[in-house]
């Protein structure tokens, strides 16, 4: 293993094929927000970088990029969220300080991405987002033993953490993976060539984003929000296997009004490879977050305030508590001013009620936001049919969205429900805006909507958002993808990253 200084800080290499010097050069030039700690081959086949990434005051995060600088500057990202976070790596809270005693131990510790998806010749960035309620070992780094001296609680990985990785890494890649601008000469007149003009051009990056289990939800939301079509670098596709779009569909309402989140046993039976909720969450309010839960960027939760905690016992004495308040602050001012009495109101539904579910406008009639196209994939639970793959129908689906609640609570259910609202917002919102604009500048053009038009318009929804069952879990408890998920999504991959790579310039 060989050490060697880096523009901004100590790089390691440890491979078994040359790497160009020139490529650590462009790398740890970037280190403004991030320092790679070593490089190797994986498979013998390409290289592989890993990047700290500083999260502010929450420590540090870890990115891998796969095979990135073996390809052009333009050619599509791959984004990889994995099916569980990152465990935590010792020095990762302070890698301003001494990192060097172990860098060996720091790749040995970092999962791959899956072989299938390596063997294809594509560039992937593993984000490694944390998110564990665990505590971190005291003799990991110095911050752990100066809080433990100043009695400071232990630093956690629960929600929102594993968003906010999500999102500085993503800055990263954007600041740091972006094409360089190139110049570009435009001709003069015939007569006077020497007057050709010089401007620079941003070129075009496409990303895509695949996620499974917890990191499908964070991909969902990441590609909703970061879907700019007038942006050079943006999100264009997305694909998620068995994921949790709506989280508080593991809410329920008691017979006596209290609401109670499921615990670990109905979780391991709804969703097989979720962790418990209060392993991931601070306390069920968390659950509500539309970062969370996509499915609420296009509708509300239908619930007005969620339970205060995960224990039922306890959510249920502390309801209690708050509802006696109430009835004595009532019986203080139990009269008006005239003497009359005044009639008491139900307390319980000032501590918790139902509220009627309405949709929102998503994307926002006055943003660039655009629905990607998406492909939900999932597993089906037993007794359950096999899915059908919507996108080869030809006659549209039915308006009516399902919905994932309690008592329907699946991996399937989820899909459904988050393809109908992708496809209900394409429908309403994206191609209105669309034909809006269209009017704007043809005033005269007066569009007349007739029933082949609205069936138009749902084949569209259909040929971009797919939902497709693959069959059972497997037996084995992997929560990859198999062989039959494995081709879907390298197909869909191959059939949109060659078509993106194909519109970008060659630099």
């Amino acid at each position: 293993m060989a050490i060697r200084p880096g523009i901004c800080g100590t790089v390691w290499r440890r491979q078994s094929v040359a790497v160009p010097p020139v490529r650590w050069l462009v790398l740890g030039a970037c280190f403004s927000t991030g320092r790679a700690f070593s490089a190797r081959t994986a498979d013998g086949d390409g290289s592989v970088n890993h990047v700290f990434v500083r999260c502010k005051s929450s420590g540090s995060m870890i990115i891998s990029l796969y095979n990135v600088f073996e390809h052009p500057p333009t050619t599509p990202l791959l984004l990889y969220l994995p099916p569980s976070p990152q465990s935590h790596i010792k020095a990762t809270e302070d890698f301003e300080g001494d990192v060097e005693a172990q860098p060996a131990s720091y790749t040995d510790d970092l999962a791959s991405p899956p072989d299938y998806l390596l063997r294809q010749n594509i560039p992937i960035v593993s984000i490694r987002y944390r998110w564990s309620a665990a505590k971190i070992d005291e003799a990991s780094s110095e911050t752990a033993k100066r809080d433990a001296r100043t009695k400071v609680p232990p630093l956690t990985h629960i929600w929102p953490t594993p968003l906010h990785d999500v999102m500085f890494a993503y800055d990263w890649i954007q600041k740091h993976l972006a094409p360089p601008p190139v110049e570009v000469t435009k001709p003069g007149r015939a007569r006077r060539p020497s007057f050709s003009k010089r401007s620079r051009m941003q070129p075009r990056r496409d990303l895509y984003v695949y996620g499974s289990h917890l990191g499908a939800s964070l991909a969902t939301s990441l590609a909703l929000t970061e879907s700019y079509r007038d942006r050079h670098m943006a999100i264009r596709g997305v694909a998620a296997y068995n994921g949790i779009y709506n989280w508080t569909a593991f809410v329920k309402m008691a017979a006596d009004g209290i609401p109670v989140a499921d615990n670990a046993t109905t979780i391991k039976r709804i969703a097989p490879g979720t962790p418990s909720l209060s392993s991931l969450f601070a306390t069920p309010a968390d659950l509500f977050d539309t970062f969370l839960s996509p499915c609420l960027f296009f509708r509300t939760p239908g619930l007005v305030v969620p339970p205060v905690d995960f224990d039922e016992e306890v959510n249920r004495t502390r309801i209690e508590e708050a509802e006696l308040r109430l009835e004595q602050m009532e019986d203080r001012a139990a009269l008006d001013v005239d003497g009359v009495p005044i009639p008491k109101r139900e307390t319980s539904i000032l501590i918790m009620g139902m509220s009627q579910k309405s949709y929102l406008a998503f994307p926002p009639m006055q943003s660039t936001l655009t629905i990607p196209p998406a492909l939900l994939m999932h597993t089906l639970a037993y007794g359950e049919a096999d899915a059908v793959d919507h996108s080869t129908n030809s006659k549209p689906r039915p308006r009516k969205i399902p919905e994932a609640v309690h008592g329907r609570n699946s991996y399937a259910a989820q899909a459904d429900e988050m393809a109908s609202l992708l496809r209900r917002g394409i429908d309403r919102y994206e191609l209105k805006r669309k034909k809006a604009a269209e009017q704007i500048v043809l005033p005269e053009y007066k569009v007349v909507e007739n029933d082949n038009e609205a069936d138009s318009r749902s084949t569209e929804s259909e040929r971009r958002v797919q939902q497709v069952g693959i069959g059972a879990s497997p037996k084995n408890g992997s929560l990859e993808l198999g062989e039959k998920g494995q081709k879907i999504l390298l197909g869909w991959l191959s059939e949109h990253m060659k078509k993106a790579g194909k519109n970008s310039p060659k630099l």
